[in-house]
């Protein structure tokens, strides 16, 4: 049998097609477009071209954290909304404050310890009275924040995030001005970073042989140890800033948190061959060691062998070279113990040979 205008049935075989496309061929574009299309009658619905831009362009952000913020305005976050719609079961509510209701725009800005952050932040922000959805809310400040402050938003959207998934699942309670100082070392890293500043291991500057220099050299710690211990070393040249370095660590004591600092200025001057070198510390059972007016089987029994090893390591790095350590009080030793609490409290390392222009010392 034949049609009149057409092939015959054995003419032609059957095929598959796909009918979100043309011409009829399955394609990874036309698939994301069907995607697009159906996605508008979701609740996550399409972002914005102003928004996505702002994610995806804007300045001084971590890709992991750009990634979290198109998540969050998609309200595709792991939270308790999402669960509920997904696993067909009841909502369980916030698991911080035990609200009814933990979406995205909950869990960054409206939960009472992410409220305290805005507001305790440079933003003062009342986020009680912002829109419900992460999206309105992006969308509400974009007009009103410029591309720094933007950046900074993001960073502590983001850091708010890190810590409370570390209360929920590891049981380490947030606080936020602990995360304030965390967003801000986000940022003062991704600054460092595009001033170009070099990390510790990568210090090959060498200083001229036969000039005298001061280390001043310093450390803050706090008993209770939930900030850690901060270091800073500060190497100057007739009153220039030669090179300086902070950074944390684990001390179980002032001294040994003074040690730790010293050992890591002992280590640059021999990197940077510094010849003839006054070093100035704070702590003078350090100075006593160091000059051979302390044993060191004296010192504290817990940080006996790092004592040693600093002591053998300042000998050797001594040797033909003009090195003596002298004691200072706080006052003259400001800018080191400024420096130090500084790394404390944010958390970070860096080294430098002047001082950023955003660091506030």
């Amino acid at each position: 049998m034949t049609f009149p205008n057409g092939p015959t049935l054995t003419q032609r075989e059957d095929r598959l097609i796909f009918i979100a496309a043309k011409n009829g061929q399955f394609s990874i574009k036309a698939a994301y477009q069907l995607l697009l299309r159906n996605s508008a009658h979701n609740s996550h619905g399409n972002i914005p071209k102003n928004i996505c831009r702002m994610i995806w362009h804007a300045k001084g952000v971590l890709p992991r954290a750009r990634v979290f913020l198109w998540r969050a305005v998609k309200e595709a976050l792991p939270v308790d909304a999402l669960f509920s719609t997904r696993l067909a079961r009841r909502p369980h509510g916030c698991s911080i404050c035990g609200a009814i209701q933990e979406n995205a725009a909950h869990v960054i800005f409206k939960c009472p310890k992410a409220q305290q952050v805005w507001f305790s932040s440079d933003f003062g922000l009342r986020t009680d009275s912002l829109p419900d959805s992460v999206q309105d809310i992006i969308a509400y400040l974009l007009n009103r924040l410029d591309e720094q402050q933007l950046g900074r938003m993001i960073a502590i959207m983001w850091q708010i995030w890190k810590d409370r998934c570390k209360e929920c699942f590891e049981g380490k309670k947030y606080w936020p001005p602990n995360t304030l100082a965390a967003a801000n070392a986000i940022l003062f890293n991704i600054q460092a970073a595009e001033m170009h500043f070099s990390t510790p291991q990568k210090v090959v500057q060498e200083l001229p042989p036969k000039t005298s220099s001061l280390c001043w050299v310093d450390a803050s710690w706090l008993h209770s140890g939930t900030n850690g211990t901060g270091m800073a070393m500060l190497l100057f040249q007739s009153d220039k800033l030669l090179q300086y370095w902070i950074a944390t660590g684990t001390a179980t004591s002032p001294f040994h948190a003074e040690l730790l600092a010293f050992e890591k200025a002992i280590q640059i001057s021999i990197d940077l061959n510094v010849i003839d070198c006054t070093f100035k510390t704070y702590c003078l059972e350090l100075k006593r060691v160091m000059n051979d007016e302390t044993n060191v089987s004296q010192v504290e029994w817990q940080v006996y062998h790092e004592a040693v090893n600093v002591k053998l390591l300042w000998d050797g790095g001594k040797k033909g070279r003009n090195w003596n350590c002298t004691h200072v009080g706080r006052e003259a030793n400001v800018l080191a113990d400024k420096m130090a609490k500084y790394a404390r409290s944010t958390g970070i390392e860096y080294v430098g040979y002047s001082f950023p222009a955003f660091m506030d010392m």
